[in-house]
């Protein structure tokens, strides 16, 4: 399967009208379904937020908001307005980091996130905001 939709953004209270992003797996980093006796492998995201979201501490909200989730990487300002993270953890947690980011820092407008796997960094060790 080259594309799986990201479903763990489907659960209920979700806003209508949330675009969902189709997210290529690489062959490379499975995910586990949940189910017992199976651990979840680590993989990495790049999670691209678009809207007003500079100028509104998103940056360092989502710093607090991975490395409460155990998750490394780091969080940019883009030129063209946008912000980029790289997420690496487990399933769950890169998951509920993204779920997250629709709504992202309390005056944030988020319009559009769009998410795609990237390899695996092995010598991440922390989440940092590159300025």
């Amino acid at each position: 399967m080259l594309f799986k939709m990201n479903a763990p953004l489907l659960r209920e209270g979700s806003t209508v009208g949330r675009i969902l992003t189709a997210v290529r797996l690489q062959r490379s980093h499975s995910f586990s379904l949940g189910r017992p006796g199976h651990t979840s492998m680590h993989y990495r995201v790049r999670v691209s937020i678009h809207g007003l979201v500079q100028g509104v501490g998103f940056r360092r909200f989502a710093r607090k908001k991975a490395r409460e989730l155990g998750l490394t990487g780091y969080v940019r300002n883009c030129a063209d307005g946008s912000v980029e993270a790289e997420v690496q953890g487990n399933e769950a947690a890169t998951n509920r980091f993204i779920q997250w980011s629709y709504q992202g820092a309390p005056h944030a407008r988020v319009d559009r996130v769009v998410t795609a796997n990237v390899p695996m960094v092995d010598d991440d060790h922390e989440f940092r905001i590159i300025e």
